[in-house]
């Protein structure tokens, strides 16, 4: 599991890296507070689609420095691809409404050893 903290302050420790080729496609619905990573920082193309995933998410997209760089709120299934701004390093996925997060705040993962 890892944590995700906003400018030092604690989000989540419900949190997990995912393949990012499959990102949430027929996976089970996230709960509120919990979350997925996408490292797609190896990846030269960094869109996103919502196909095959049936939960609305909220996505948030960071940068190499780990800031973000775009938030798109409540993503609706089986919608179109998701092109951010600028280019994006990581994404963050989770429930609708679990994160206040903004454009130009810093983020930080805290991965906990041994669970």
């Amino acid at each position: 599991m890892v944590s995700i903290y906003c400018n030092d302050i604690f989000l989540t420790g419900k949190s997990k890296y995912i393949n990012p080729l499959f990102g949430l496609m027929f996976a089970k619905k996230l709960k509120k507070r919990e979350s997925v990573i996408l490292d797609v920082s190896n990846y030269p193309s960094t869109v996103i689609h919502m196909a095959f995933v049936f939960q609305n998410l909220d996505i948030i997209c960071l940068n190499k420095e780990m800031k973000v760089i775009d938030v798109r709120n409540n993503v609706k299934p089986f919608s179109k691809v998701i092109n951010p701004k600028k280019r994006s390093y990581y994404y963050i996925e989770s429930a609708p409404d679990s994160f206040n997060v903004k454009i130009g705040d810093k983020l930080k993962f805290i991965e906990k050893k041994g669970i």
